[in-house]
């Protein structure tokens, strides 16, 4: 008995939730390029309110504005340099507000750390690679002030199914020449 309530006790402490983090998927979807976020932040104390309609990739920041949101106060220092892409207005955001950058945080009105943060930005007829400068397969997180943000750049799963066949091919082929 006494081993099993150690046991117990032991998974319980182990099992305190991770840090939060919001977790960006940079894909291309057809034509277009697709930015979905999902997470919340473990700090957030706003100071300041305003109403905008934006999407735009920059180097190091992302901007999602799809009405109110409040701006992290002061404080906020998010290691950069970790994206390069080029700077691309005209995303159409959907969802919740979020943007970031090397020294804002924003994210809805009301925001409270800890509550769920997702949306999208869509780029219409933009390439992941040519449009946007992105790497395929390319991740990395910016985190600071309590928070992590981490991204993932996929390739589109044609392409990754085209990648997989083509490798099977080979496989085959070096069996075959083997044999």
């Amino acid at each position: 008995m006494r081993r099993i309530l150690t046991v117990t006790t032991a998974l319980f402490i182990g099992s305190v939730t991770a840090d939060a983090a919001i977790e960006i998927t940079i894909a291309q979807v057809g034509p277009d390029v697709v930015i979905t976020f999902d997470g919340s932040l473990d700090v957030f104390t706003p100071f300041s309110n305003f109403t905008s309609t934006l999407g735009a990739v920059e180097s190091n920041s992302l901007i999602s504005l799809n009405g109110s949101t409040d701006r992290m106060s002061g404080g906020v220092t998010l290691d950069s340099g970790l994206w390069t892409a080029f700077t691309t207005g005209s995303g159409i955001p959907a969802g919740d507000t979020f943007l970031f950058a090397d020294t804002v945080i924003d994210a809805p009105s009301g925001y409270v750390a800890g509550n769920n943060i997702n949306g999208s930005l869509t780029f219409l007829n933009m390439d992941l690679v040519n449009n946007m400068g992105f790497t395929l397969g390319d991740s990395g997180a910016f985190t600071g002030s309590g928070n992590t943000i981490n991204f993932t750049v996929v390739p589109e799963p044609s392409t990754t199914a085209a990648l997989a066949g083509l490798a099977t091919l080979g496989f085959v082929a070096l069996r075959r020449r083997k044999s």
